[in-house]
């Protein structure tokens, strides 16, 4: 090699270094008439948080404190989403519901035991958010019940998981809280309360 290279200095890695992490900057003061693209966390700037299907709940609980997110993906070795565990699903009294229907103690219980499979989670095609306003994404968290929802594209024919809206997330950037607990939990109920 040429002498217009030089090699660099190198020091010793500090304690209590940590990594830096993606950061996306969502726009405030917004309006139901805003695009609801502006409150959709973008997983392609936002790094996802996940467990194991294995995971205590203990660990799970810390994972999202740790985070700050109400909303852990659980995933297999291969990375693909078994379901999702959110804040809602580690409420005290879920827990102890579950330990005593199934007569186990509070370390036994895994992520597991508490998720919505994937098969049960309902989802938003991105082509639709992109066409929304935040006051349609509003509507759609009342009429599911749910304080979350997954938003999927089709990427190379396979369905990949671009963003997350969450009620805290909207609350957040235009200072309308969504209450969803007067309402069904999921189409299939809505459309039973009806008939």
């Amino acid at each position: 090699m040429s002498g217009l290279y030089r090699p660099l200095e190198t020091s010793l890695l500090g304690p209590n270094t940590t990594c830096q992490r993606p950061v996306q900057q969502l726009p405030m003061n917004l309006t139901p008439a805003s695009p609801a693209i502006d409150v959709m966390t973008d997983l392609r700037h936002v790094a996802s948080q996940a467990v194991s299907p294995f995971s205590g709940i203990e660990q799970a609980t810390e994972r999202m404190k740790n985070a700050g997110v109400r909303l852990l993906f659980v995933i297999n070795q291969s990375y693909e989403i078994l379901g999702i565990l959110t804040s809602q699903d580690i409420l005290e009294e879920r827990i102890v519901t579950h330990m005593n229907t199934h007569n186990i103690r509070r370390e036994e219980i895994t992520a597991r035991d508490l998720m919505t499979p994937q098969s049960q989670v309902e989802v938003l095609q991105m082509y639709d958010v992109a066409r929304a306003t935040v006051g349609d994404i509003i509507k759609t968290f009342r009429q599911m019940g749910r304080q979350h929802a997954l938003v999927v594209e089709e990427i190379e024919g396979k369905q990949t998981i671009r963003g997350i809206l969450s009620t805290t997330q909207i609350a957040k950037q235009t200072g309308i809280h969504v209450d969803t607990s007067q309402y069904a939990g999921s189409f299939a109920e809505l459309q039973a309360s009806i008939s």
